[in-house]
């Protein structure tokens, strides 16, 4: 009698398949797809309607010519002093720049320490006093600007001991407060968006 018996191994494989009829059908089928379409049809002529008309003969133009590009003048070169804002108003800045042999006067608009070298109108300014004490201030800055002087406002963007002080969450802070730089100042945060806007 002979046995039934096959290993496990062989029942369980599965069968392979031969890929090339698969891939024959599908070639078939692709060209089948291509000619099928132009076989009913007969050979296209050319006919008149269908020629593209003469084409115009282009009129030559003259092409303008192109002005050569000015030479700039050389600059001159930049040489700022920085003059105490006592000389926007007693009328020596002009004669300060000229003894230093400058050619612009650069003012602390807003200092190292958080003052202001003008009347600021903003809250925390006027919060943290910050402001200039003069209130000619404001109108001698816009009378030598108006001048023969060239003027730079120099500000201390925030480095400011001033405004953290009385508005601590401007601050940039550690565990014990507000932090302080060697120089035992303060600084407003430049990630807060108040101080940003303040600056």
């Amino acid at each position: 009698m002979p046995s039934q018996y096959q290993p496990k191994r062989a029942q369980n494989r599965p069968r392979r398949h031969n890929p090339l009829p698969l891939l024959a059908a599908a070639a078939a089928v692709c060209l089948g797809l291509i000619l099928i379409p132009s076989l009913g049809r007969a050979p296209e002529e050319p006919t008149a309607a269908a020629s593209p008309p003469a084409a115009a003969t282009p009129t030559p133009t003259a092409a303008p010519t192109p002005e050569p590009t000015p030479t700039p003048e050389p600059e001159e070169d930049f040489r700022g002093i920085l003059l105490p804002n006592s000389a926007l108003y007693d009328g020596t800045a002009a004669q300060q720049v000229e003894a230093a042999g400058a050619t612009a006067a650069l003012f602390d608009m807003k200092a190292d320490d958080g003052s202001l070298g003008y009347i600021s109108g903003l809250a925390l300014a006027i919060q943290a006093e910050a402001s200039a004490a003069d209130p000619a201030l404001n109108a001698a800055i816009q009378l030598l600007n108006g001048g023969e002087v060239y003027t730079v406002a120099r500000v201390s963007c925030f480095r400011d001991n001033l405004v953290p002080r009385s508005d601590m969450s401007l601050a940039i802070h550690t565990n014990a407060g507000n932090w302080r730089d060697s120089g035992d100042t303060r600084w407003l945060s430049p990630a807060n968006e108040s101080a940003r806007q303040y600056v």
